[in-house]
């Protein structure tokens, strides 16, 4: 049965919408990485099928394909859906075929390999990317279950090979990427009978494919057909392959098969084919093919001109082919402005002018700490995470939701502040947290195997689901609360618990029972088989069975001693959970109060935690607040007319944000995390647009602002389109801010934060290197900051790469900024939406920089003014301005220049983790024209690291994959 386009992906649009499914995917291609999309291998299946194990094992050898060259490099970065066997990933660094061995796809209508209809290919964008589909063996297909899928529909076949697997090169874009996406994971997908799809991945492609000029008949599916008849589908495949590989390989011009001289000629080197003899030149149906959307021509070059195999980067880049021409866009008022001089060669940029090393400075470094939440139930951890941003002080804690995989590749325990853990444990994470508490860690454990697992001399007995009880913790008496489905004590009294309602007499037998004595110790072997002993402490009791519904286990003592705390009681759940059950929704309601004090109190007094005094603190008072649309009226409405034709009236859906903006004549709707109305000619009364624009000095950046009190985050605003060159976003406080790599950034009021979207020209030296554009932000930081009179020598500030600001206070390092760099292709432009965060005015998390100012003025007499948010922004849009200038004008050097005299790394040790855990001492270099970091090994090899697909820790001496 073959299933058109639609109806195989309107499963998938009913779970993720498409544009959802869309923004992710560009975002994940914007940032250098890869998307693999892959089936989890069932041996016995296969065997039953008449697949190899041999075949299906390759999967459990990395995620990425083995028809990529770095694919031992290759580790995840986020796994981002599954759907039964099914996984959607994010990978590091982007993946390489070398093209060399492959066999370019027939142009016209074929059966072979696949039957395929060229000739009517599916419509694509300029954007292009590659994509390796690869396929299984199979000879028996469930026609029933699986379902044929034309190829054709999604792309244009570019070249296949055949090997242990079928690899097949598409060449396609976003659009029909998430289409194909779509139906691979709801069905099983087949593009011959003997052919079962089992990945998806986007890769690099290197070289050109051996061209075959004429394929044989009796593999084009005509009536000679019976000429290989002794050869099966998969050996036909592979006999092509390797003839066509030998022929480019010594130059041959045709390959015979079963003896004959069939015309199988094939393509190789130059050399090969100025030696074709007796066959017509068809060297024009095979035109050099612009690798849009995935091989960046720059880098390229740059690694070209390296001869270490280790070698990494993760921008993706563009052919040189499909750039616009720099003449026709540096008259254009929409992009940044390019130089028409041609740009000089470049070399590595060196850290000559670095005036700081880390190893002058204290170990001690000052950031938000996290919280962490991990439970196998979502429901369970939005309770948790919801109860947490509700209860902790909100301005000092960044809450993260954690899966296993990002638990076990993610060196966590360093910045983690607090763990919370919901329901079972498996295995592979109980060591982790165990080590973790008994390394000075706090947990909260709720209603989780865990607490069997650290005390096992507790035992269990069955209670059953949706049990309500009654307990009492400090002050806090007989407070009704719902149990789990387990009940651990050190002895149970009875292996199940009575079934029967409460107020039977068996029930009662039980809840008279004297409750079994908690030891006050429990000795533990930690990973390394060390002994620890854990003092236990009953700090609550269930009254209904007498068993201890809270518990606290130290180990060691003193500021350093690692607790956790064991609830037996759901603690996170809401009553409104519920509603169905009248009598228990009542119950619970009346006791919600008493649930959150108690959590609180927990917090405070047994886990060190920070709990806001005030709904203020909270956040539990914000709501979101309607937006202004800031400058010159003509300039605003050009903006508004370049967007007429995407708007609906006066809206425009952007992403998940629809804004809406707002005449003197029209009503604006309530804000909400959905829709920003935007007033066109009202002022807002908390930002001075006077002091703002009479220190705003650029052309484009800053002229447009869009500001408002409240919002989720500035980063959604400007979504992925094409709005504006100079837009800026700027927000008073942020409920839903984001860092680099999906990390929380936390918004507290008087923190500095904007985002502003740049249009930048392909062809220009800031799109052929766009991931050098973070480090001129970070410089443009730190430069606007110390260009003020005096503020150089009261503000030690300094760059940690990729993207941190960091300030030096008594030598130590305080963490006070940072930014996100999110880039979408549009045509020959590159959308780059720059979002920062600057502590100005705020002393939490860390400290500001006006509190710095003030305590320079105290220490020294000297009357140096604080930073207003309208003076800072307008500093820094004009700096940014003029940095991107000198960028756009072949004055790379000057600007790099500036951003070495900030750095940290000079000559830095640091080590270097690989995917195997193997670790290598080496030291910091600088930079390299693209940015990424560059260090030296002993031997002396130089090789760099990406920011993208590392956990990346200077300050600590560590760089680990993610």
């Amino acid at each position: 049965m073959i299933l058109t386009l639609y109806y195989m992906a309107a499963t998938w649009f009913q779970a993720w919408r498409l544009s959802s499914i869309r923004a992710k995917v560009s975002e994940i291609l914007s940032h250098g990485a890869g998307l693999v999309l892959y089936q989890e291998p069932d041996v016995s299946t296969a065997a039953q099928q008449g697949g190899s194990t041999r075949v299906w094992s390759q999967f459990l050898r990395g995620i990425s394909s083995n028809l990529c060259e770095n694919e031992r490099e290759a580790r995840v970065a986020d796994l981002l859906w599954y759907h039964d066997s099914k996984r959607v990933c994010s990978i590091l660094p982007q993946q390489f075929i070398d093209l060399s061995p492959w066999i370019a796809f027939p142009k016209e209508a074929t059966h072979f390999p696949i039957e395929s209809k060229q000739t009517s290919p599916a419509v694509l964008t300029e954007a292009r990317l590659h994509l390796l589909v690869e396929a299984e063996y199979r000879n028996v297909l469930d026609s029933g279950k699986v379902h044929h899928c034309e190829l054709e529909q999604f792309g244009i076949c570019h070249a296949w090979l055949a090997g242990d697997t079928f690899g097949l090169i598409l060449e396609t874009d976003v659009d029909h990427l998430v289409n194909l996406c779509g139906c691979f994971m709801v069905n099983r997908l087949a593009f011959h009978q003997n052919l079962e799809m089992t990945r998806i991945q986007t890769v690099i492609l290197r070289g050109e494919p051996c061209k075959i000029y004429q394929y044989p008949s009796s593999v084009r599916g005509s009536e000679d057909r019976d000429d290989v008849s002794g050869l099966s589908f998969m050996d036909q495949l592979q006999y092509v392959t390797s003839a066509a590989q030998d022929a480019a390989s010594n130059g041959s011009c045709q390959v015979p098969i079963n003896g004959q001289k069939r015309g199988l000629v094939v393509a190789g080197s130059s050399d090969t084919l100025s030696n074709l003899q007796d066959v017509e030149d068809e060297t024009d149906d095979f035109p050099e093919e612009a690798c849009l959307m995935q091989t960046d021509a720059c880098v390229m070059r740059h690694m070209n001109r390296l001869e270490e195999p280790n070698r990494v980067t993760s921008s993706r880049a563009r052919s040189s082919d499909s750039f616009c021409s720099q003449d026709s866009l540096s008259t254009s008022l929409s992009c940044l402005p390019v130089s028409p001089k041609p740009s000089p060669a470049r070399s590595s940029f060196s850290a000559a002018f670095s005036t700081l090393s880390l190893s002058s400075i204290s170990s001690t470094v000052t950031k938000p700490p996290n919280v962490l939440v991990y439970s196998d139930s979502t429901v369970a951890q939005d309770n948790v995470i919801n109860v947490l941003k509700n209860t902790l002080h909100r301005h000092k804690y960044a809450v993260y939701s954690m899966s296993r995989p990002s638990l076990l590749s993610n060196p966590w325990m360093q910045g983690t502040r607090l763990l919370v853990i919901c329901g079972s444990v498996p295995d592979s994470l109980a060591p982790m947290f165990l080590s973790y508490m008994l390394n000075g860690g706090r947990i909260l454990c709720l209603c989780s195997d865990f607490l069997h697992l650290v005390l096992p001399t507790f035992r269990t007995a069955e209670v059953r689901q949706h049990e309500l009880v009654r307990f009492s913790y400090s002050r806090w008496k007989n407070v009704p609360m719902m149990h789990h489905v387990f009940c651990y004590q050190a002895s149970p009294v009875h292996t199940r618990f009575p079934i029967g309602d409460p107020k039977s007499s068996s029930h009662n037998s039980v809840g008279s029972a004297k409750p079994p004595a908690t030891p006050a110790s429990v000795d533990v072997l930690d990973s390394d088989s060390r002994l620890h002993t854990l003092q236990v402490q009953v700090l609550g009791t269930e009254e209904t069975w007498h068993t201890p519904s809270l518990l606290l286990a130290t180990t060691g003592s003193g500021p350093g001693a690692g607790k956790i705390v064991f609830s037996q009681v759901h603690l996170e759940e809401d009553p409104s959970q519920y509603e169905n059950e009248e009598g228990k929704y009542s119950t619970l309601r009346q006791s919600d109060g008493a649930r959150r004090e108690i959590i609180r109190d927990l917090l405070v007094a047994h886990l060190d935690m920070e709990c806001g005094d005030s709904a203020k603190d909270r956040g539990s008072n914000l709501s979101y607040t309607q937006g202004y649309f800031l400058g010159r009226h003509e300039l605003k409405q050009e903006f508004l007319t370049s967007l007429k034709s995407q708007m609906n009236g006066n809206s425009l859906k952007n992403g998940d944000l629809e804004l809406q903006f707002c005449g003197k004549s029209e009503k604006p709707a309530l804000a909400s995390e959905r829709l920003l109305p935007i007033l066109l000619h009202s002022c807002p009364p908390t930002f001075s647009t006077v002091e703002y624009f009479d220190n705003l000095q650029t052309k484009w950046l800053g002229r447009l602002v869009i500001y408002g009190e409240v919002m989720s985050s500035s980063m959604h605003v400007v979504g992925y389109e094409k709005l504006w060159h100079g837009l800026a976003v700027i927000p008073r406080q942020q409920l839903n801010g984001r860092g680099r790599s999906s990390n929380v950034w936390i918004s507290p009021e008087g923190c500095a934060m904007s985002t502003v979207q740049l249009i930048v020209p392909l062809s220009s030296p800031l799109g052929q290197r766009a991931s050098l554009i973070q480090h001129v932000v970070a410089t443009a930081v730190v430069s606007a900051l110390t260009k003020q009179s005096g503020f150089e020598k009261a503000l030690d500030v300094h760059l940690k790469w990729p993207n941190d600001i960091y300030l030096i206070v008594d030598n130590e390092l305080y963490k006070i900024g940072g930014l996100v760099l999110s880039c979408t292709n549009r045509g020959n432009l590159l959308i780059c939406n720059i979002g920062l965060g600057v502590n100005l005015d705020n002393r939490d998390p860390t400290t500001c920089i006006n509190e710095q100012i003030m305590l320079y003025n105290a220490r020294t007499g000297s009357k140096l003014p604080t930073l207003s948010l309208e003076k800072w922004l307008a500093l820094f849009f004009t700096e940014l301005e003029r940095l991107l200038e000198l960028m756009q004008n072949h004055s790379d050097s000057e600007v790099m220049d500036l951003y070495y005299k900030f750095w940290l790394h000079s000559d830095a040790e640091i080590v270097v983790r690989d995917i195997s855990g193997n670790e290598k001492q080496v030291v910091v270099q600088g930079v390299d024209e693209f940015g990424f970091l560059q260090v030296r090994e002993k031997s002396g090899k130089i090789f760099t690291v990406q920011p993208d697909g590392n956990t990346f820790d200077m300050c600590v001496g560590l760089i680990a994959p993610k």
